[in-house]
């Protein structure tokens, strides 16, 4: 793995808290970083070494989950077009 880097979302068809690792870097010729590859997976239990209480803390004021004890994911928001 090339770095300790991960993001976070929510799969709202499953009610799950999704972590995304980055496990690639793709540089180009002057070292710049043009393409990052994630690999993506769940979390049987929260906190985790991969889900902090500082990550669900994160989630929950995104309105992503609405409990960081028992990680309820909430529904997508409504998009409104105008």
């Amino acid at each position: 793995m090339c770095g300790a880097r991960s993001d976070f979302g929510v799969d709202h068809a499953n009610g799950e808290v999704v972590v995304l690792d980055r496990h690639k870097e793709i540089f180009d010729k002057d070292g710049t970083v043009v393409k990052e590859i994630y690999h993506g997976h769940i979390q049987a239990k929260y906190p985790s070494e991969s889900i902090t209480e500082g990550d669900l803390t994160k989630l929950k004021k995104a309105g992503m989950i609405d409990n960081t004890k028992k990680q309820r994911t909430l529904p997508p928001p409504l998009c409104q077009i105008k």
